[in-house]
């Protein structure tokens, strides 16, 4: 059960099920998403690790990207995976969400820390 948050709920949720890469230990990281998620410079997230609160985020900055742009230096950074591998990844995540998952629109989120609460494990 997900215990009751305690922040605003005008703050965003951005939800991971494990620390790729072990990046949510990091002051500043990435997270590539499908661009129906709504996110712009400035907004504050809280960042929630296999449903719990574990840091206060800021946006630092959003870019439009398709898979095919995602070079290694990106993909390798965010998710410890070669671009081949990440777009396996991407398929086994989103496919039942879109029709084309190759064709897809993502948005690459660059954050900053700016609380933590829990420190998040290594996997």
């Amino acid at each position: 059960m997900d215990t009751p948050s305690l922040f605003p709920q005008d703050y965003k949720k951005i939800s991971f099920t494990q620390n790729w890469n072990n990046k949510l230990n990091c002051k500043f990281f990435t997270t590539i998403r499908l661009q129906k998620n709504k996110f712009k410079v400035g907004d504050l997230a809280i960042v929630d690790l296999a449903g719990k609160e574990i840091k206060l985020v800021q946006v630092v900055a959003v870019k439009d990207a398709r898979l095919y742009e995602m070079d290694s230096t990106l993909t390798l950074l965010d998710a410890g995976y070669m671009p081949n591998q990440f777009r396996e990844l991407m398929h086994r995540m989103y496919s039942k969400q879109v029709i084309s998952v190759d064709d897809a629109p993502f948005i690459v989120l660059t954050l900053a820390t700016l609380e933590v609460y829990s420190i998040a494990p290594n996997q």
